[in-house]
């Protein structure tokens, strides 16, 4: 249905969201947070079949922050908590050298991409990824960076594609089994995964109460939280600081009085 534009059977009119239920627009809404589990499940995915054949693989790795250093490309990253999804190391067969790798689920359905060939949609989302991440991570990382990009249909992009062959490759070295036979055993799950999480967007229940925090929100909450933690820290611990230090000088006075009564009484 996604591949050929049917609008599959059963299908809601309305969104909780107030737009019209569509195909595009089921894979493109924030609410339900399947959007997001879209992503989540691909990366995490990639994650676990890193982990089976390559060492120090870590989820959502911080990029050092920057000191000074300026880009050549406006849209690069210069965040300075900036993440990316997988980093690993000695993938391409560098010892030593880590490899950062960023996942991007995109719907071809949207508007943005009508009229756009699969491949021209591909090579537009990877070169996207390169000019925000692949200039810093090659000057302050001093790794090498690849843009995993695959379709909500099940695709994958070139560098995506070259990925998945050298991760069978290594998995066929360290398991002992037929090279070919693990390539096509990746790019099936890579692909059911997918699917199933489109699956999730077109069928899942959606809910005005489960949309995804929007950035506003959260700063509202960090804000809230330090806010909450200063309170705290004035309401309780300082007055117990204070309590405890007038104690400490009514005990040394008393000890004073004592020390005084017992000096009389003994001279």
């Amino acid at each position: 249905c996604i591949r050929y534009g049917w609008h599959p059977p059963n299908f809601p009119s309305s969104c909780v969201c107030g737009h019209a239920f569509s195909i595009d627009h089921a894979l493109s809404c924030t609410y339900g947070g399947f959007h997001t589990l879209r992503h989540n499940n691909a990366r995490d995915l990639l994650v676990s079949l890193l982990k089976d054949v390559c060492p120090n693989v870590c989820r959502k790795p911080s990029l050092q922050p920057l000191s000074g250093e300026r880009f050549l490309h406006r849209s690069a990253c210069t965040e300075d908590n900036a993440r990316l999804d997988i980093a690993v190391e000695e993938f391409w067969g560098y010892q030593g050298r880590k490899s950062f790798f960023d996942v991007r689920v995109f719907n071809p359905l949207t508007p943005t991409y009508r009229g756009q060939s699969l491949a021209s949609c591909y090579k537009r989302n990877e070169e996207d990824k390169k000019r925000k991440y692949d200039e810093r991570v090659h000057e302050v990382e001093h790794g090498c960076f690849a843009p995993l990009v695959f379709s909500a249909a099940g695709g994958f992009a070139p560098i995506s594609g070259a990925f998945i062959k050298r991760l069978a490759l290594l998995h066929a070295e360290r398991l002992g089994k037929q090279y070919n036979t693990l390539l096509y055993f990746m790019r099936c799950e890579i692909s059911f995964s997918l699917l199933q999480s489109t699956i999730r967007c077109l069928r899942g229940s959606r809910s005005s109460y489960s949309r995804p925090l929007s950035l506003p929100c959260l700063e509202d909450m960090s804000r809230i939280i330090s806010d909450a933690r200063l309170s705290i820290y004035v309401n309780y611990y300082i007055p117990a600081i204070i309590n405890i230090i007038v104690i400490i000088l009514a005990l040394l006075l008393l000890y004073y009085a004592f020390s005084s009564s017992v000096a009389l009484l003994l001279g």
